[in-house]
């Protein structure tokens, strides 16, 4: 057998080298891909920086704008707020001494502090440029508010990692906040169980009217035995029920961290008196025997043979923010303060006072000016601080707020509150108004006319009549543009 031998060619397979272009080609890829790669990452990394910086300069307008509303009473609210804008801006820059002045920020930081209303509860339309804050002096702010905001802005000027390549060396970085005080017109703050705001007898339906209150609250229930009306800028809220009140929140936080009353301070700086001071009490009305004190103040008793009440006989006028302080020094424990005008015929207001009492306060003593009037709007107002109840819970014509008596005054309690609003009509005005704001601890409550037959058909009970500077909570607002602005 013959063997087929088949022998085949071997051809080998070889590359040629790549030409000269085509490398260069690869290169131009290559670096065009790492270049919009490192372009990518600079983006991001400034994108990232310029959103950090601007949480943290967010953080900073926050903390000054809180700042400036806690120190809105003060008078000078404006540079607190930068005080602790430049400290949280430069936390370790110790050349800062005075940072209440432009100087002391650098060229490319631009701050502007206002003082304005925040409207809380959309009582008004939009303003001009927010829709919810409305700049002191603005034509749009509401004639029949106050201050009670600060608006913090800061624009810093950052240079920008791809500034050549953006056409752009800096960006703007511009953040704002507000803070406001929440008004309380009427607050029950204790504890729930005991913290209600309620009627108690003979309202009629829509004759207590709560006129621009703010914000009113209890801890506990908000019940009245028939409707109360609520008008202007009021709202009312509960940490538990509420009850005939036509708008409201239920189950609300509970108001716990009011400022405490500084009873030292005013003790220190007061004008104390004792019941020993008074004069002993000589038949029915003892206005004869009233003693003449500091300021053109009288010391004089309510009469009727009961030893345990003391009236204050406060002059007419301005009395310059004066302090007068009650002890319950030697004071049996029903002693009882009563402020009333002095011994004089004549009809007059007091106003620009603070009282405060160790004593129980009650309304309605004996005096002979038929139309007393106390406290006013702004720094005219008065405030009566008491450490026991201030009112009397019983029935009875005592408790009663006269007419229209009290122009502008703050009523805060550690103990409860309660008042006769109701008054009667005999002079004619079926409708009277005071501005109050009343502040407990314990419950608040308004009762109404025993007869039920003289009482006047509309009985108003307004809160603004200065700025929140008592028990306020502090918040933080939103800034929202206005429609107007935004089209």
């Amino acid at each position: 057998m013959f063997e087929r031998t088949v022998h085949m060619e071997k051809k080998a397979i070889t590359t040629s080298p790549p030409k000269k272009h085509e490398q260069g080609s690869i290169v131009l890829v290559v670096a065009f891909f790492m270049t919009a790669l490192l372009m990518m990452l600079a983006l991001v990394i400034e994108s990232g920086y310029l959103f950090s910086e601007k949480r943290t300069l967010q953080n900073c307008v926050d903390a000054a704008a809180m700042a400036g509303a806690l120190h809105l009473c003060d008078g000078a609210p404006e540079a607190r707020a930068r005080k602790v804008l430049v400290q949280n801006l430069f936390p370790g820059n110790e050349a800062v001494e005075d940072p209440a002045v432009d100087e002391d920020l650098p060229q490319n930081h631009e701050v502007e502090i206002t003082r304005g209303y925040y409207d809380e509860n959309d009582a008004y339309d939009d303003f001009l440029v927010y829709k919810e804050f409305a700049a002191e002096g603005d034509p749009d702010f509401p004639a029949d508010e106050y201050v009670n905001a600060v608006k913090v802005s800061l624009t810093v000027r950052e240079s920008l990692l791809m500034g050549e390549l953006e056409k752009k060396k800096n960006v703007d970085v511009h953040v704002a906040s507000v803070a406001f005080r929440r008004r309380f017109g009427i607050l029950a703050h204790g504890e729930s169980q005991i913290s209600d705001i309620r009627s108690q007898d003979n309202f009629r339906r829509d004759q207590l009217i709560f006129r621009n209150m703010g914000s009113v609250h209890a801890n506990g229930d908000v019940a009245f035995i028939k409707p109360v009306e609520l008008t202007g800028n009021t709202l009312v809220t509960a940490g538990g029920k509420i009850i005939n009140c036509r708008s409201g929140l239920q189950g609300a936080r509970p108001v716990l961290d009011v400022r405490p009353i500084d009873w030292d301070y005013l003790r220190a700086n007061g004008i104390v008196y004792t019941v020993d001071q008074w004069p002993e009490i000589d038949g029915d009305y003892d206005c004869k025997s009233e003693i003449p004190v500091e300021h053109g103040n009288t010391l004089y008793r309510h009469g009727l043979n009961n030893k345990t009440d003391y009236v204050f006989g406060l002059h007419r006028g301005d009395h310059n923010g004066q302090i007068y302080y009650f002890s319950a020094e030697n004071a049996d424990d029903e002693a009882t303060l009563f402020l009333f005008s002095t011994c004089s015929d004549d009809d007059y207001d007091a106003y620009n006072f603070t009282v405060a009492s160790e004593l129980k306060i009650d309304f309605d003593a004996k005096g002979n000016a038929l139309h007393f009037t106390m406290g006013g709007v702004g720094h005219d107002s008065a405030y009566i601080y008491c450490r026991k109840d201030i009112g009397s819970p019983e029935y009875g014509d005592s408790s009663r707020i006269f007419l229209d008596g009290y122009k502008g005054v703050v009523f805060r309690t550690e103990k409860n509150f309660s008042v006769k609003y109701v008054d009667t009509s005999w002079n004619g005005v079926s409708t009277h108004e005071n501005f109050l704001n009343i502040i407990a601890q314990g419950q608040i409550v308004f009762r109404g006319h025993n007869s039920g037959i003289f009482s006047s058909e509309k009985n108003y009970i307004n809160g603004t009549f200065g700025p929140p500077c008592n028990a306020a909570l502090l918040m933080h607002g939103r800034l929202e543009m206005s429609h107007d602005k935004i089209h």
